[in-house]
């Protein structure tokens, strides 16, 4: 009996990380659905992995309510998406804080319990959430990005 395929979604799949990331999963058989803010990046990159890929638009500030009612089935949620602050903290503006907070904690947060149904649904379900060295220690300047990371980082710990 042939196994079923495994669908993906993979955030900030246009470029970066993610795209590798979803490269990856479709040279393993991998359906992915190819997510970012960047729709012709998100479709240039499903369109080289293959018939079963997809690509969708999605603005992680503003994530749809029935994202999770979009797939049929979910195996496998990749969170690759995510922006820095390269504001000097002294410059640091509250707008600055939440546009960050908002794209790599709020937006990865919405997304995971959007989907989380169909992961727990799939016997193979998994969350990967891709944080940053600094989610643990920090660095100069770059105040948001840091503290959005780790709330990611504790996120994804509390989620396990």
């Amino acid at each position: 009996m042939p196994v079923a395929t495994r669908q993906a979604l993979v955030t900030g799949a246009a470029s970066g990380i993610g795209e590798a990331i979803a490269r990856r999963l479709a040279a393993s058989g991998t359906s992915v659905v190819c997510a970012d803010l960047d729709a012709a990046g998100a479709r240039r990159v499903a369109s080289g992995l293959g018939s079963s890929s997809a690509a969708m638009s999605l603005d992680l500030r503003d994530v749809p309510s029935d994202l999770g009612s979009r797939f049929e089935a979910l195996d496998v949620l990749v969170n690759s998406a995510g922006i820095a602050d390269t504001v000097p903290t002294a410059e640091l503006t509250m707008d600055d804080y939440r546009r960050v907070l908002e794209v790599n904690l709020d937006g990865t947060v919405a997304v995971t319990l959007a989907v989380l149904p169909l992961l727990r649904r799939s016997t193979t379900g998994r969350i990967l959430s891709i944080a940053s060295i600094q989610g643990f220690r920090g660095a100069p300047d770059s105040l948001a990005y840091a503290t959005s990371k780790g709330g990611l980082v504790n996120f994804t710990r509390a989620l396990a």
